[in-house]
């Protein structure tokens, strides 16, 4: 849901998204994990473009 909102171009509901099953789901390790990778690959092609973004290493 996270990557067909960014393909919308809508990077605050997928953040959003992926923030929440980070916290929410921590059971599930693959799903966390995967959710971090995406996070990660959206905020730093967003702070190319936005200052107030700060990109997670």
């Amino acid at each position: 849901m996270a990557k067909n909102y960014y393909a919308l171009k809508d990077a605050f509901q997928a953040t959003y998204i992926l923030e929440s099953v980070i916290q929410n789901f921590a059971a599930f390790e693959d799903v966390v994990t995967e959710a971090q990778t995406e996070l990660s690959k959206i905020k730093a092609e967003q702070a190319k473009t936005n200052a107030s973004v700060v990109p997670e290493d």
